[in-house]
């Protein structure tokens, strides 16, 4: 779990020495407690789908890791990632995904200028729907010391999960189906149902959009999901 300025505060909006606020952030990130796995099972310490700070520190309880049932790996075989900018609103940020070995390595510049402000990558082809024994992602990641949104595009609509991975070691991070939060086009979070792993799911994807202009790097071994 990605920690506060070395404190026992979990990263997020609401704590105002650890970053700016946005609308988003604010109202949703509660929800978005990224996990460091190994980690003890959300559902047998919450109750509900957003975590309190007491709730999300007792998430880091050691527990034996799930196995994962990989997605996505970076291999010759996959369908390559797409890059999708703030271009498309007329913004000027740039980014590039290149693979080797095994590694997606995704980097770029979030620029502000032109009211743009984000960075992302796409997968491939659809996913379909996803095992009925599993409830959540998992994903191996390094990062920079930045917040990135890990997204889910369904059928049914957009979700995302705000984590902080470990700055320049990997980690393997586990995010609830539950967790995710329902966002629309607009990255506002909405009122829909929870994802729960049986929407029909098209793209998974990785979005830098932290309200600052920065560089950024981040690499991903796989994407699965697990019990």
């Amino acid at each position: 779990m990605a920690l506060c300025n070395g404190t026992n505060e979990p990263y997020g909006p609401e704590h105002s020495d650890c970053g700016q606020r946005s609308g988003v952030y604010h109202h949703a990130l509660r929800a978005s407690v990224g996990r460091v796995g190994p980690l003890a099972s959300a559902a047998s310490i919450t109750s509900g789908p957003y975590f309190s700070v007491k709730q999300a520190v007792l998430a880091a309880i050691r527990a034996p890791a799930p196995a994962s049932k990989r997605l996505v790996e970076f291999d010759a075989a996959e369908a390559p990632w797409m890059v999708v900018n703030d271009g498309v609103m007329g913004g000027v940020s740039t980014s590039r995904v290149s693979t080797a070995k095994g590694i997606a390595t995704f980097t770029g510049v979030v620029s502000l200028a032109n009211n743009g402000g984000f960075a992302s990558v796409r997968s491939g082809p659809s996913l379909g729907a996803f095992p009925n024994e599993t409830t959540a992602f998992q994903l191996r990641v390094r990062g920079d010391g930045k917040v990135i949104q890990f997204t889910v595009d369904t059928e049914a609509g957009w979700f995302w999960f705000a984590i902080k991975p470990a700055k320049a070691k990997w980690s393997t991070v586990t995010i609830p189906y539950a967790s995710l939060v329902p966002v629309t086009r607009f990255r506002e979070p909405t009122e829909r149902a929870r994802f729960d792993g049986k929407q029909q799911t098209t793209r998974l994807g990785i979005l830098i959009s932290n309200k600052r202009a920065e560089k950024f790097s981040i690499s991903l071994d796989w994407i699965g999901v697990s019990p």
